[in-house]
């Protein structure tokens, strides 16, 4: 995925889909907050504009913990990776002390 993550990282889910026409991979992450600019810094997203107007990801039915549409406050945005797949993100921004980062991979 072009990512290196904090140590503060921990993973609270992932899926992958395939065997259609195009596959995708879903995680979902939570970092300490300090860590987050970095984060982004130093991962493909580093000169995307990232907006707070339009999510770009949406829940997935069979994928009960992948609910990005119940995020209030967010930034997301979308890059095409090195390979022409796409990775896209949303930082909810709402936790305190934690940003819960969702994640999504897919080509096309």
């Amino acid at each position: 995925m072009y990512l290196t993550f904090p140590a503060s990282t921990r993973a609270l889910n992932a899926a992958v889909e395939s065997g259609g026409l195009d596959a995708s991979a879903y995680l979902k992450v939570e970092m300490d907050k300090q860590d987050l600019e970095a984060f982004v810094k130093n991962s493909p997203f580093s000169s995307a504009y990232l907006r707070n107007d339009q999510k770009g990801i949406i829940n997935q039915r069979d994928l009960t913990w992948w609910n990005p549409e119940a995020v209030k406050t967010y930034r997301s945005g979308q890059v095409m990776l090195p390979s022409s797949d796409y990775l896209n993100i949303l930082i909810d921004s709402d936790p305190e002390k934690k940003v819960v980062v969702y994640l999504l991979w897919f080509e096309t």
